[in-house]
């Protein structure tokens, strides 16, 4: 349990300082990063930008495109059953564009799903959107914080722009599908 604290701290320092946050650091942000060092080599990245015939692999397994659920699949199973973690096909709504470390997705009702990309791992931010992915993890529900949403629109903001403080002053709390991604190859 110890270590799963660790890495969950780790992970979410990480996020905050690598994707434009700012957090100080403190003596317990370095005694978490040098106790949990051990925990990141046991999840260290295997396929970063691997040549997968007409794909490129990023993450932690090694998957194919073969019998992936499209959205709607995806939806009707997490529906169904309260649960979804396999593959699915999805188009690239947008990246990133502060690392790569996170993409969106539409379902056909054109709401955003959002993928992040397990212990932040990264894809080119140059991906553009509508670029066909499969994604392999797991669809679950969040409650997404105002916080966590300013972040994630500065991430959004490319070189020169500002974030909008009148769509930020009208953000609140929201309940939100998202996608923890272990792996994602991306259509070239």
């Amino acid at each position: 349990m110890k270590k799963i604290w660790f890495v969950n701290a780790l992970a979410v320092s990480f996020l905050a300082v690598s994707c434009g946050g700012q957090e100080e650091t403190t003596e317990e942000n370095v005694e978490i990063v040098a106790d949990s060092t051990e925990v990141v080599e046991e999840n260290a990245l295997t396929f970063d930008g691997v040549e997968r015939g007409e794909y490129t692999l990023f993450g932690y397994s090694d998957i194919n495109a073969d019998a992936a659920a499209t959205v709607d699949e995806m939806l009707t199973q997490y529906d169904e059953t309260g649960e979804f973690n396999d593959k699915v096909q999805v188009s690239i709504a947008s990246v990133c564009q502060m690392a790569g470390c996170w993409i969106t997705f539409n379902d056909s009702e054109n709401n955003e799903i959002r993928v992040f990309f397990r212990d932040h791992f990264t894809i080119p931010i140059e991906t553009v959107p509508g670029t066909e992915a499969i994604l392999l993890g797991e669809l679950y529900t969040d409650t997404v914080s105002v916080e966590m949403q300013k972040h994630l629109m500065e991430d959004d903001l490319k070189e020169g722009e500002e974030l909008d403080q009148k769509a930020v002053a009208k953000l609140k709390e929201k309940i939100a599908l998202s996608f923890d991604c272990e792996s994602i190859l991306v259509k070239k």
